[in-house]
């Protein structure tokens, strides 16, 4: 069947909106996993909601599986058996798992287009490609059922105005095999098939065209009602067989109570599909008996839900009935489905299915009488079914007792009699009991049944027994029979039974009060009882009124004493107190004596003797019961006791009125029982013996009492008492002294505060072994060492333990001035040794002892022990002093220039060879090589010794020798600080040799050139003169001696001539720089 096949348009499944349609579940065996697949376009569904396990399914468990039906069956049969895993989900019912994510895209190719249906497959590659032929058989057949069975017969019954008249199915992978077969999506006219189920499509093609049909007439129908009419729908197709025996099995034999109505949600938790079975039932019992497609065609326009859409249709076709009636039926005939009971509306045209015959099962029988029973549950509208058989007395009339605990109740008693057989629906009224009087069992029938509901979750307690008409008669006994008291009374308590015939109850009452049920002998209180008496038997026969009167005091009568004062039995009474007697039995008589008198009557309140009596009184009633004898001793007595004290010493023997010795106290009192004394109003003490009083300041007060309690006057006297030295606290704020190292010196001075340790204390003090000072406020302390004495006594002149402080103060810091041991010349030291000693400044006997430390330039720091020396060259001296008691003297520092050594003269002669050179020759004179440490300052030469010359910075020097001889040349070299050096080198002049032009001059010119040389020479020597005396004067400003370097004799001679061209001199060396001095530490 492949008419009109085109290619459809590519479109995808959408993703919500999906309520899953029919699958089969509950009594055929089901899968042994729970799979989740994804259909074409992308949507998951999970083929199990709520948890539901297909291998905890008790019907699969047993092995159930549908069968075909019969070849003369009128219904269409299906290709095979409903396969395993198939999953029927409620009317509605959304897969939790929907995804609104497709994983992609069907390719929807068109199979079939005919004249009610097309049908459209998903050929993608991921949806299976092409249909395969086998496919495509069981594709045709399932399209075959539709056109010719389903499409006819679902319209004929649920589409009374013809407006439905055309759908679409969509083929294609939804969960794989079994499963989820198919669904209708809501607000469409299409259907999806799964193409991994066609072997029991059809069914599920019927039974969702049915859901379509509805919904367009009423879109919001109840679960069991929509349900129940495509289950019905899917009958019309296919019969009974496969898929609704399923459905019908698990509600007759699996879940008997799960019936109809019932709400949504229930029937959405529900997993064993008995809620299909139930509704599938009661739509197929309406059709038969309430008009056939005229009640489906008023139930699908009726747009109201549930019960009130069956009124509604019941009211459409005519019926008088409602749903109550009607389920009244549709329960007993789901029962008993007997053509032949009443008037034939219990029963069904079908009367057996797969699983065996359509009947309710029995909830429970019962053979013979008395019958006493009861549900403890029964859920709304569940059909609970009780047969009663085998009567003990057939003939006999039967009471029936039925009471409901809620809703209303629903019942109805079935006959098993020979054809025809009677129902009679019972009539509660407003009332939730009823009783029901059964004639003919026994004889008309053996056995009858009980179908029974109720609208709401109820209990039912039910009752029946044979009906007696004839009341019972009841006996009563008392033992002992005859009173053992007087004037007619027990005084034992009697024991009453009441008897009555078996099986009957006997019910009583005392003295008019509320009915009891009799179960054991009574045993009546004390008092005068009128005990009422009636059996009822249990046919609830019930007998005339018996009455009892008895009287009974089993109490021995007692009294009461009050007594005005009432005081403890050994009190004494200091006045006469009233007694008064009591007892509470009327017509009782109280009687009372003192000590071995006669009993005598009480008539009123009476005061006891003086002294110690014993009273005696008892109490005796009427029926003869005596109180035991009772008594009470009394004791009076009304004279107060005297009292007196004394103290020793007499008198106080310390200061101020104060006892320095322990006082100690006597009392005495000749009449009293005891004396009592406090101390500055505290408790009062017994006194047992003299006491002693310790320091402090009293009040005493003392007291007598007797044995009866009188009490004496009160005496009082006040007291000093000081036995004990006081003591003095001395503190020093928040420094708190040490005794055991008060050695240490303080670089503060505390201030002492003084605290006595008791009020009123006089204080004084001396320090430094002076005078005393009383104290009046701190003391302060001056730097130094101090010791303190401080004294006191307490107002009672007790003296204090003398306390004692030894400070030693010093608050100013230490100061050291240096001591140097020469003086500098031009800032150096020139002297070999030079020493510095450190000398503390101001240092007294009140100040503490100073450590000194000193630190040369790149030295670690030391104590200073004696005097320093001072190191060659640059250096710095840091010196600070710390005392004992802390206080730091500031860093300081020196710095220092010493050069105590010569420096180092070289002389080159440059000129003569060998130590001789020609008069009138140049000499030079080269002391550049000198050296010293701190650097060379000035040079200078002399010849022969003499002293006129001057220094000069330059090291290079020119001379020229006119006159033959033999010169010393003597080279002086001067350092920094002053020190000189020098070096001499003799040089021989030899004439001029005759014949040379250039160095040798006439006489005459040679007798001028000599009175030339004269006149300088004179004019150098006074130059000279003068630059020795400022020598010396200089020398004088300075301590150090300069060694004197004797003139040598006769000057040199500078002829600018003879060497025109003199070498530059060298550029003085440089004196190095001092160095920072150090920081101090």
């Amino acid at each position: 069947m492949k008419e009109s096949r085109g290619q459809g348009n590519a479109s995808t499944i959408p993703a919500l909106m999906i309520i899953l349609l029919f699958a089969i579940t509950a009594a055929l065996p089901l899968a042994s996993s729970i799979r989740t697949e994804s259909i074409s376009d992308g949507v998951s569904i999970s083929p199990y909601p709520g948890g539901y396990d297909p291998e905890k399914d008790p019907l699969v468990k047993q092995g159930f599986r549908p069968r075909f039906p019969s070849p003369d069956s009128p219904f269409i049969q299906t290709l095979a058996p409903m396969p395993e895993d198939a999953v029927m989900h409620p009317y509605g019912w959304v897969p939790q798992t929907l995804s609104g994510s497709p994983t992609r895209a069907a390719e929807w190719t068109l199979y079939y287009n005919g004249t009610h249906i097309d049908v459209y497959v998903d050929t993608s590659s991921s949806g299976g490609g092409d249909l395969s032929s086998s496919e495509e058989n069981q594709l045709d057949r399932i399209i075959d059922d539709f056109e010719q069975y389903a499409w006819p017969r679902v319209k004929d019954y649920f589409d009374p105005n013809d407006i439905v008249y055309h759908v679409d199915f969509k083929v294609h992978k939804i969960d794989g095999p079994s499963g989820t077969g198919g669904y209708y999506q809501p607000g469409t006219d299409e259907f999806h098939l799964d193409r991994d189920d066609f072997s029991w499509g059809g069914i599920i093609a019927a039974h969702e065209f049915q859901h379509y049909v509805h919904r367009q007439y009423d879109a919001y129908e109840r679960l069991w009602v929509d349900e129940g009419c495509a289950d019905f729908a899917a009958y019309l197709v296919y019969g009974i067989q496969n898929t609704l025996s399923s459905h019908v099995y698990a509600y007759l034999q699996w879940r008997p109570r799960h019936t109809v109505p019932v709400d949504d949600y229930t029937f959405y938790a529900d997993t064993t599909t008995s809620y299909y079975g139930s509704s599938f039932l009661f739509e197929l019992y309406m059709i038969e008996h309430y008009g056939g497609k005229n009640y489906t065609h008023a139930l699908v326009k009726s747009t109201q839900r549930g019960v009130y859409g069956v009124n509604r249709a019941l009211a459409a076709v005519g019926s008088t009935d409602r749903f109550d009636e009607a389920f009244t039926k549709f329960m007993v005939a789901t029962r008993i489905n007997d053509d032949y009971a009443g008037d034939g509306n219990y029963s069904y045209s079908l009367k057996s299915y797969s699983y065996g015959s359509l009947n309710l099962p029995l909830s429970r029988s019962h053979s013979g009488t008395p019958v006493t029973d009861s549900f403890s549950s029964m859920e709304l509208y569940s059909v609970n079914s009780i047969r009663f058989s085998s009567p003990p007395e057939p003939g006999e009339t039967y009471r029936m007792t039925l009471t409901y605990s809620a809703g209303d109740p629903i019942a109805a008693l079935y006959y098993e009699t020979p054809a025809p057989r009677e129902v009679d629906i019972i009539d509660f009224g407003s009332s939730r009991s009823v009783t029901l009087d059964i004639e003919g069992w026994g004889t008309d029938f053996n056995s009858f049944q009980l179908i029974t509901t109720s609208t709401d979750v109820s209990s039912l307690s039910y009752t029946l027994d044979i009906l007696d008409l004839e009341p019972p008669v009841s006996s009563v006994s008392v033992s002992p029979y005859i009173p053992d008291g007087e004037n007619g009374w027990y005084t034992t308590t009697p024991k009453i039974t009441l008897k009555s015939e078996a099986g009957a109850k006997i019910y009583y009452s005392m003295n008019g009060g509320e009915q009891q049920l009799y179960s054991d002998p009574i045993y009546p209180t004390d008092g005068v009882w009128n005990i009422s008496f009636h059996a009822v038997d249990r046919h609830d026969n019930i007998e005339p009124f018996n009455y009892l009167n008895i009287k009974v005091d089993t109490r021995t009568p007692t009294s009461s004493m009050d007594v005005d004062p009432d005081l403890p039995e050994d009190t004494w009474y200091t006045t006469p107190p009233l007694i008064t007697l009591n007892t509470a039995h009327p017509m009782t008589t109280l009687q009372y004596k003192f000590g071995n008198d006669e009993y005598t009557n009480y008539t009123g309140p009476f005061n006891p003797p003086e002294g110690l009596t014993n009273l005696f009184w008892r109490s005796v009633d009427q029926a003869g019961n005596m109180e035991t004898e009772r008594s009470r001793l009394f004791k009076v007595d009304t004279i107060p006791p005297t009292l007196e004290y004394e103290i020793f010493p007499a008198l106080p023997d310390g200061e101020n009125g104060f006892y320095r010795t322990t006082p100690r106290v006597t009392l005495r009192s000749d009449d009293s029982e005891a004396i009592y004394y406090s101390l500055n109003g505290g408790d009062m003490l017994p006194y047992i013996g003299p006491f002693t009083i310790q320091d402090g300041t009293y009040t005493v007060r003392m007291l007598a009492i007797d044995q009866a309690g009188n009490r004496g006057d009160q005496l009082r006297f006040d007291i000093k008492v000081d036995t004990t030295s006081p003591h003095i606290n001395g503190s020093f704020g928040d420094w708190e002294y040490d005794p055991d190292n008060s050695s240490s010196w303080l670089s503060f001075a505390p201030v002492l505060t003084l605290e006595g340790s008791e009020s009123g204390m006089l204080m004084n003090y001396s320090l430094n072994g002076g005078a005393p000072v009383d104290y009046t406020k701190p003391v302060k302390f001056e730097d130094g060492v101090n010791e303190i004495w401080i004294y006191g006594v307490d107002p009672a002149g007790n003296p204090a333990e003398p306390l004692r402080f030894f400070l030693k103060i010093d608050r100013k810091a230490p100061f050291v001035e240096p001591g140097i041991s020469s003086e500098p010349v031009n800032g150096w030291y020139l002297d070999r040794t030079v020493e510095v000693e450190l000398t503390l400044s101001g240092d007294d006997e009140r100040s503490s002892p100073v450590n000194i430390r000193y630190k040369w330039m790149g030295e670690e720091a030391k104590d200073y022990r004696s005097a320093l020396k001072v190191p060659e060259g640059y250096s710095t001296l840091m010196y600070w002093a710390v005392d004992a008691a802390g206080n730091r003297m500031e860093a300081r520092s020196i710095q220092f220039k010493k050069d105590s050594s010569p420096p180092s003269v070289a002389m080159s002669l440059q000129g003569p060879a060998d130590g001789v050179v020609q008069a009138g020759s140049e000499i030079l004179v080269d002391l550049s090589d000198s050296s010293d440490g701190n650097g060379i300052s000035f040079y200078g030469i002399s010849i022969n010794g003499s002293t006129d010359f001057r220094w000069s910075p330059d090291p290079n020097f020119s001379l020229v020798l006119s006159e033959p001889g033999t010169y010393t040349i003597t080279a002086y070299v001067k350092d920094g600080a002053g020190n000189v050096a020098q070096r001499s080198q003799e040089v021989v002049v030899i004439p001029v040799e005759s014949g040379n032009g250039s160095d040798v001059q006439s006489s005459e010119n040679g007798n001028h050139s000599w009175i030339l040389y004269a006149i300088i020479g004179a004019a150098l020597f006074i130059l000279l003169m003068a630059l020795a005396v400022m020598i010396v004067v200089i020398s004088k400003h300075h301590k150090k001696e300069v060694e004197h370097i004797p003139p040598p004799p006769g000057h040199p001679v500078f002829d600018p001539h003879s060497h025109p061209q003199a070498p530059p001199p060298r550029p003085p060396q440089k004196r190095p720089e001092l160095p920072s001095p150090p920081r101090p530490p």
